[in-house]
Formats: structure tokens, sequence, C-alpha cells
């Protein structure tokens, strides 16, 4: 059986803004100068201004990680944990969205979740946390065509936001010591999930390259 995702929100602020911020933010949306984050309204017509005063916008992605599977909250979960990190990391408070299934593959991410992105602040993320990897081990899947279907998710979320996010891709959990599986399998878990991380980190290098040769070619 699969454990239930967290229960709770699904969406969180690290810090809640003061009353005073929420009504400067409250009006700042009904002019019509974008998402307000601080009130949880959407403005009347999208556009630029206060970007430097809101918050930076982070989105966990992807599977059982991502949606905090056995944990009491998406608050202590991936999305929470993430989002306090960076705000101590970079001195800003951090909006936090989850979007993801407990069994989702590379394949069902793409086709499911990343047209989902950017619906709740109806805005782009700076951040996009991504979890990947475990149900296509756990499907049997071998590394070339894993390869290729975490090539085509990130290349689905790039042209999703257009290049706008950082996104960070998860390594493989320690499968061996997951207590749901058989000592053969666990052996057998661990031994996949090295070989998945070897093709996870080639993906992201060769992608990383491949954005940068990119963006160089455009500034040029």
């Amino acid at each position: 059986p699969r454990l239930p995702r967290a229960p709770g929100p699904r969406t969180g602020l690290t810090s809640p803004p003061t009353s005073e911020e929420a009504s400067a933010a409250e009006a700042e949306a009904e002019r019509g100068s974008g998402w307000s984050w601080a009130s949880g309204k959407k403005a009347k017509e999208s556009g630029g201004g206060g970007d430097e005063k809101r918050p930076i916008r982070l989105l966990a992605l992807g599977d059982s990680v991502a949606v905090g599977c056995g944990l009491k909250s998406n608050e202590e979960a991936c999305a929470g944990t993430f989002a306090r990190a960076t705000e101590r990391a970079l001195g800003k408070p951090v909006a936090w969205e989850v979007v993801g299934k407990n069994g989702a593959n590379a394949k069902q991410m793409e086709e499911k979740f990343v047209p989902k992105i950017g619906e709740w602040c109806h805005a782009r993320p700076d951040i996009i946390v991504l979890s990947v990897g475990v149900n296509n081990l756990l499907e049997m899947q071998r590394e070339s065509n894993f390869e290729k279907d975490l090539t085509s998710l990130l290349r689905a979320i790039t042209d999703k936001v257009d290049g706008h996010s950082c996104i960070v891709v998860l390594g493989m959990p320690p499968m061996s010591m997951f207590v749901a599986l058989t000592p053969l399998l666990k052996l057998y878990a661990g031994r996949r999930a090295k070989q998945f991380n070897e093709v996870m980190a080639r993906v992201c290098k060769t992608f990383q390259q491949q954005r940068s040769s990119s963006g160089r070619k455009k500034g040029g």
C-alpha cells in the first residue's frame, strides 16, 4: 500500500505578511500591478511593479517526495523545507506550492503536471524542485528510457516557464533502506538507484550546457 500524501494546504508562505503589508498588497493587486503574494489575490491585469518586494516563488513538483508522503504536512515536507532554506540563504520570504502525485513517473509528470505550472499564482515559479525517478525504477525501466523521459520532462518544464525558473533535480533516495522492500529487492533497488543517479547527473549536465550555449547565442 502507498502512504498518503501530506495532508493540509498545498501552498504556503514562509514569512506571513503583517496586516499593514497585506493591506498594501491588496491595494496593489486592485491597481492591477501584478500578483499579490501577501494578500493572496490576483491583480486585475498582469504587469510589473514591486517585483523586488515580492516573495520568491518555489514549486515542489513530482512524486511521493514532492507531495510529502508519510509526513504530517507540506510545511515539514519537501516544499516547506526547501522554502525555509531558500529564505535563510537569500533573505527573502518564499511562497511555495506543491504539484504532484505519489506513484508518478517522468512521463506522467510531463503529461499531467507540467501544464499546471503557474496555475496557482498565475506566474512562473523562480525555483522548481523536481523529484523524479523512483517510480521509473520501480517500473523496471531501462536507464536509456529513463534518460529519454527525464530529458523530455526537463525540456517541457523549460518551455513552460520560458527558461525563467531555476530547476533543482533531486537525487534518488536511499532505496536500499526502504523498509517495505525485501532484502533482495533492497539490494537490487540500491544498485539501480546508483545507476539512475548517474543518468540524472549526466542529463542535468548536458541540459545545463545546452541552456548556457543557447543563452550565449541569444546574447551574442
